[in-house]
């Protein structure tokens, strides 16, 4: 939003090509401020309002650094499948919240990203992807972190030190586990 960017240096904005989204933390429909609803609602936005003429995006976190320039062609990219860092931490790929949510998904049967039988992979940041994937998967990132925020099966699944009720009544911020 223009109040959060009026400071930033240009140069910085100016270097890459650089996507200035509105905020997404609210969910007007929920009542609700959780900052996990910003990236894929950014990039809903984003598509909606732009249509990128080079075949691959790296949707990267603001904390984010890389060390190395890279190329696509220096990747193992293909269409249909996506390219990121692996992070075991999400569990939520192959429990019971995962049989409740995606029970359409035929578990895997590899170790790639994550352990046998999971109906997820379990990675994230930073993603390449092909524009076209990309534009078609953000509705549903989207759709299924408003499912998570509001699963309150969620504490009962991920193990974590969320198991208590937070006195002002809000749901804990542990869907971006899953």
């Amino acid at each position: 939003n223009p109040d959060n960017t009026k400071h930033y240096d240009k140069r910085m904005l100016n270097y890459v090509q650089t996507h200035l989204a509105p905020q997404y933390a609210y969910n007007e429909e929920l009542k609700d401020w959780y900052a996990a609803y910003n990236k894929p609602g950014a990039v809903v936005e984003y598509f909606m309002h732009n249509n990128p003429k080079e075949d691959w995006v790296v949707v990267l976190d603001s904390d984010m650094l890389l060390h190395k320039a890279f190329e696509p062609k220096d990747l193992p990219l293909e269409r249909g499948w996506a390219y990121a860092g692996r992070y075991d931490y999400l569990i939520g790929t192959d429990n019971g919240l995962a049989v409740r949510h995606v029970p359409e998904i035929t578990p895997r049967n590899d170790t790639k990203a994550g352990c046998i039988g999971r109906r997820g992979d379990r990675v994230g940041g930073p993603y390449y992807m092909h524009r076209d994937d990309l534009r078609n998967l953000a509705p549903q990132w989207l759709n299924y972190t408003r499912i998570m925020r509001t699963d309150m099966q969620v504490r009962y699944h991920s193990n974590r030190l969320i198991q208590i009720q937070l006195p002002d009544g809000n749901i804990p911020c542990a869907s971006w586990f899953f």
